[in-house]
């Protein structure tokens, strides 16, 4: 019995050792061309053997097909990979089965599984079949491999070292996705399996049958990009809205056929910190001071795009800590990628920090490029929608009490509203402005015009719009007799609501004493003004 046994293992043993496995298209083939002897003779690396099977995750550990891989600019060098053509019957006592690449189910098989049992369709399987000795299919001669770059017309493959074919792809190909479909004719007349694989299978061609392989690349050589705006007036939180975001989300590929998993996406970063109060006067911490930095005063996050993100409008709400006021604001975008090996981007860098806040954003370990910034130290108001728009301050900085004014005077004008947003200015009707986009900030400096009787009087109007579209004005009026102030001064009561503090008289000193407003401070707020015009 012992001997039987022995003698039972041993065939079995001879049996695996005969059983060769179908053979395919091989992307990695050794001394293709010089200097290369590791399958890493494509250009560019990504290419490599060692690269497409550095994720097992992804299904390619054993180099059966090629990943979809991204890369940046190549010029004048194009793209160039080797592959060794196979067919699953080119070898003698190959096994082949459903799995295997150009053996397909019939279709008359597979109609005969819908009238099974659920379980038992899933369960049954087209058997195995084993190339015959001597009747297996050949490749038809040197120029038998072509190949096709996108949807352009077939060239043939130029014929290199120990049978592999040189596949050298254009060095101009358009920015996106491109894919590439190699494919090898074989004489396939005398092609004989046990058992026949006609009975289960497609029947290749009575005289040559065509197999193929396709792969695809991703050309990246612009830099993300995006567009970012700040909002506090729809949700009354600061609010941050993302659009236009390029590229979109890829997905891997395995001959092109879809993984469930991004070879990059977008990410944005955003920090910066409070530097103002919604006066324009100075914030009371410095937030470049790491001490002093916290939700209350400090933005520093990551946003990573969702893999299913296909162009629509994001909004990302901020913390709700965050303190009204302005604050300097710098954002980038980029790609990020888990797979660097799969990828020849420009600026591949590894993210090594997190959220400042303490929240992971999953980010930290992965891997960004093409990354380009949004807004560098920009101004942003951060108000809240409840928090309604006051004028804290009117006068003249140019004309004291009762000082007579004369045509071609300067009339230096100052006010001071707290609240986010920017203001236009009129003279007699007439645009005045001082800042950028015909805006205007204070303090505001024009020219008397002439008088044509001492009843003459001549009016500048201040019309600001905060960052949630509610209107404040704030007017003044000139004649002989000096400047006049014609708008209230207010404030915030504790439940919000605003009570008025003092009104409009004539001569701009005397009310700049008992306002406190001074040229400078106002040149504080109009500079902070001219800078957030950019926003809005």
């Amino acid at each position: 019995m012992r001997v039987l046994a022995i003698i039972l293992l041993a065939g079995l043993v001879a049996g695996a050792a005969a059983q060769v496995r179908a053979n395919d298209f091989n992307f990695f083939p050794s001394a293709a061309a010089a200097n290369c002897t590791q399958g890493d003779c494509a250009f560019p690396a990504a290419w490599w053997r060692r690269n497409q099977t550095e994720y097992k995750a992804l299904g390619n550990a054993n180099g059966a097909g090629l990943l979809k891989i991204a890369v940046s600019d190549y010029f004048p060098e194009g793209p160039t990979l080797y592959v060794v053509p196979g067919a699953w019957c080119d070898t003698s006592g190959a096994l082949a089965n459903a799995s295997t690449s150009g053996l397909r189910p019939r279709a008359s098989r597979r109609r005969f599984l819908r009238f099974l049992m659920a379980d038992e369709a899933k369960a049954w399987q087209p058997p195995s079949v084993t190339v015959n000795g001597g009747m297996t299919c050949t490749i038809l001669g040197e120029d038998a491999v072509s190949y096709k770059v996108g949807g352009g017309a077939a060239q043939a493959a130029e014929r290199v070292n120990n049978g592999a074919y040189k596949i050298p792809l254009p060095n101009n190909m358009a920015d996106g996705e491109t894919c590439v479909e190699v494919m090898a004719v074989y004489n396939t007349s005398r092609v004989a399996t046990s058992p026949r694989y006609d009975q289960w299978y497609e029947p290749l061609g009575e005289d040559t049958t065509t197999f193929s392989r396709k792969f695809c690349l991703y050309k990246l050589t612009k830099q993300a990009d995006a567009t970012l705006k700040f909002d506090m007036c729809t949700s009354n939180k600061f609010t941050l809205n993302i659009s236009n975001i390029t590229p979109l989300p890829v997905n891997v590929s395995l001959n092109d056929k879809p993984l469930p998993a991004n070879l990059f996406r977008p990410l944005i970063k955003m920090w910066g910190g409070k530097v103002s109060e919604l006066d324009g006067s100075p914030s009371g911490n410095a937030y470049d001071e790491l001490s002093s930095r916290s939700e209350a005063n400090y933005i520093a996050k990551f946003f990573p795009i969702a893999s299913s993100y296909a162009g629509e409008k994001l909004s990302f709400p901020l913390s709700e800590k965050l303190q009204e006021g302005y604050y300097e604001v710098s954002a980038v975008i980029s790609i990020v990628t888990q797979y660097p090996a799969l990828t020849n981007l420009t600026g591949l860098n590894q993210i090594t920090q997190d959220d400042e806040s303490g929240t992971s954003s999953k980010v930290t370990g992965l891997f960004e490029a093409a990354s380009r910034m949004i807004h560098n130290a920009t101004l942003v108001g951060v108000q809240k929608n409840s928090t309604l728009t006051t004028l804290s301050a009117i006068s003249s900085a140019s004309h004291s009490a009762g000082e007579a004014v004369q045509a071609g005077d300067k009339i230096v004008l100052n006010w001071k509203f707290r609240g986010i947003g920017s203001a236009t200015c009129t003279h007699d009707g007439q645009p005045a402005s001082n800042a950028a986009n015909g805006k205007c900030v204070s303090p505001l400096t024009i020219t008397a015009k002439d008088f044509g009787s001492a009843k003459t009087r001549h009016k500048v109007e201040v019309t600001f719009t905060d960052v949630c579209g509610r209107v404040k004005n704030a007017g003044f009026e000139y004649n002989q007799e000096g400047v006049k102030t014609l708008s209230a001064t207010e404030a915030l009561n504790d439940d919000g609501t605003i009570r008025i503090v003092g009104g409009g008289n004539i001569g701009g000193g005397a009310y700049n004493a008992a306002g406190g407003l001074r040229a400078a401070g106002s040149l504080v707020l109009g500079v902070l003004g001219a800078l957030v015009l950019l926003l809005l």
